[in-house]
């Protein structure tokens, strides 16, 4: 095996590339190396980079419910205390409606919470619900949790895996959902009915 020791590797003037190894070889650094990618501020392309965008966002004020399904279209923030940070751009809302910052392979955690007001048996519960084309919506995920008696209390989780390949038709919304009376306690400094959002890779 050969050895070529040099300062600078560069590629010829009449080029811009210089290529290493060749079709089914490997490039090995030896035990020990560092690879420095820091000096210089070089671009970086192809490579992976993990998670890009991370958001939080919840409810403010509760609300009553007495029966069906409802959107909830109002009342959202970001979540901005207990030292709260996201990562990227964040999610826009619109009356409930959801845009994404950009393409990807989305993570969405919805959380539902609330208690029951009578003292029949009754459900609680919300859905994810997708669009599309920026129009119809579709449930892609829902979840109930049941009970009895007065003020009992009911918390839902639910996750989709959502492949956003164009914000301006793709979009989300959440609903809550119950059967009988039921109330939706909220508030600004804590997280009760809420979503996370987590970009886990391109589209």
């Amino acid at each position: 095996m050969s050895t070529l020791e040099v300062n600078t590797i560069a590629p010829l003037s009449s080029s811009s590339d210089v290529t290493l190894g060749g079709s089914s070889k490997n490039i090995k650094f030896a035990s020990g190396t560092t690879v420095d990618f820091s000096t210089n501020s070089p671009t970086i392309t192809g490579i992976t980079q993990g998670i890009t965008m991370a958001n939080a966002w919840r409810v403010t004020t509760s609300f009553a419910q007495t029966s069906g399904q409802n959107d909830i279209t109002s009342n959202w923030e970001l979540v901005d205390t207990d030292n709260y940070s996201g990562i990227g751009s964040n999610m826009s809302e619109s009356s409930g409606i959801f845009t994404f910052p950009s393409t990807g392979i989305y993570l969405i955690t919805y959380r539902n919470q609330g208690r029951s007001e009578g003292g029949a048996r009754a459900k609680l519960g919300g859905r994810i619900k997708v669009t599309q084309d920026n129009s119809s919506y579709a449930t892609a995920s829902l979840a109930h949790s049941s009970g009895s008696g007065h003020l009992s209390n009911f918390c839902t989780f639910q996750q989709i895996i959502l492949d956003v390949s164009n914000t301006t038709n793709i979009k989300v919304k959440f609903t809550s959902e119950v059967d009988g009376s039921a109330f939706f306690d909220n508030e600004t400094g804590v997280t009760y009915n809420g979503v996370t959002f987590l970009r886990l890779g391109d589209t």
